[in-house]
């Protein structure tokens, strides 16, 4: 078996993104244990680090960094039009022979029997190019007649033209599609023409890499009582430094209110939108004893930092995810459209343990602190009901790569895929 998969972070500096991405190639591996996979990325060492025996296969053109400043930035951008349009360029639908993907990203599709994109939130207006991007891919495999797949996708906002005519011509050829949330993304997936017994809400795929992480850590006693915080301070996210300014304020009069630690829950690594750098600007003054506000560069370690808060504050939708599969519960800072769709979604799937607070409004002060207390007095039942909720999620998302490994089997003349983590195959 041959799997190419695409995924929502090429360079590998978020680790949302890389929990979901280590989350799929897992269980495809339990699925297929002889399986050759290729992953498309731009950071051959990272994906090493991360996803050990795949293969990376170039995203765009060029070696990452080999150009300065502005130039490696256009670098990236045509790379990125590259891998939008070259799958609709005539190309070779002979099958390459090599045991290991080829580099090229069609001859990766070619060589591949299966074609799946792991989770990610890029199928909507504000990452349109990228979510064409991997449409593209997924449309060449479709037409080369590949089995393809998309697992805990975020669906919408999406009203740009481009990508929702292309949406619309591959996502109802998906064998399956997980959706991690049914506010916005089951009536768009309705909408789009995906018909309705191949579309599955799973949640986010990384629930249960992080929920083994969790239940490791849960209930033990913490050094110090401590309110996780991370801060997504970037034009997406509509949060600049007045805003920013604002709720740092707010938060340094909570934890010391509290008598709290901190702990930082950095999702971006990216430079340019670091959440550690943006944690670190909240602060008007040094942050309270014994806090903790440090890189954290595996899904591993984001886990056991949130699982070791009593609440989370969160800019963040996968510091709210990291969170709520340990049971913490979470106010969601939002004011993008973008954000609203995430953060809705995430609280519609555990509404008893999430808060969504606007950044809009003067009184943004009081409803932040409130929705602070609210989580911080949460009692020990309502946060394993939250444990329990994201367990359950996390068993649908496997059971939907189950249910697509049979009818790849089947179609390829057998019905033999293996159990995964207890499921019936």
């Amino acid at each position: 078996m041959r799997i190419l998969v695409d995924q929502s972070g090429y360079d590998l500096l978020n680790v949302g993104d890389v929990a979901m991405l280590q989350a799929c190639v897992g269980r495809l591996r339990v699925l297929w244990p002889q399986a050759n996979i290729a992953v498309i990325c731009h950071d051959a060492d990272r994906l090493a680090q991360y996803c050990p025996g795949t293969t990376p296969v170039r995203a765009g053109l060029g070696r990452p960094g080999s150009m300065p400043g502005i130039l490696e930035r256009v670098r990236l951008g045509l790379g990125q039009v590259h891998k939008m349009a070259r799958p609709y360029i005539s190309v070779d639908r002979r099958r390459t022979r090599h045991e290991r993907a080829p580099r090229s990203l069609t001859g990766a599709v070619r060589w591949a029997d299966v074609v799946v994109a792991s989770g990610g939130g890029y199928l909507n207006d504000t990452w349109w190019w990228h979510g064409f991007g991997v449409l593209s891919v997924l449309d060449l495999a479709q037409r080369l007649g590949k089995p393809t797949a998309m697992f805990g996708q975020g669906l919408g906002p999406l009203t740009h033209p481009v990508l929702r005519r292309q949406a619309r011509r591959v996502l109802p050829r998906l064998h399956v599609l997980g959706l991690r949330e049914a506010v916005t993304g089951s009536p768009l997936a309705e909408v789009l023409g995906v018909p309705a017994g191949r579309v599955v809400v799973t949640g986010d795929d990384a629930l249960d890499l992080v929920s083994s992480v969790a239940t490791d850590t849960a209930g033990k006693p913490r050094a110090e009582e401590a309110l996780g915080v991370n801060a997504r301070i970037s034009g997406y996210a509509g949060v600049d430094g007045p805003v920013a300014g604002l709720v740092g304020a707010t938060l340094a009069r909570v934890v010391a209110d509290k008598r709290a630690a901190v702990i930082g829950l950095p999702v971006s690594r990216y430079e340019r939108d670091s959440d550690l750098s943006s944690i670190r600007s909240l602060w008007p003054g040094p942050l309270p004893a014994g806090s903790v506000v440090q890189d954290l560069e595996t899904p591993g370690a984001l886990a056991a930092a949130a699982a070791g808060c009593r609440a989370v504050v969160t800019g963040s939708y996968h510091a709210a995810v990291f969170a709520l599969a340990a049971g913490v519960p979470t106010v969601c800072l939002s004011n993008s459209d973008y954000y609203n769709a995430k953060f809705s979604g995430i609280a519609a799937l555990f509404p008893a343990a999430t808060e969504i607070v606007p950044l809009t409004g003067r009184d943004l002060e009081r409803r932040l602190t409130e929705a602070i207390d609210r989580t911080w007095d949460a009692d020990e039942i309502s946060r394993q009901a939250t444990r329990e909720l994201a367990r359950t999620q996390a068993k649908a998302s496997v059971g939907l790569y189950v249910r697509f490994a049979k009818r790849v089997d089947k179609e390829a003349g057998g019905d033999n895929a293996p159990a995964l983590n207890g499921e019936v195959a």
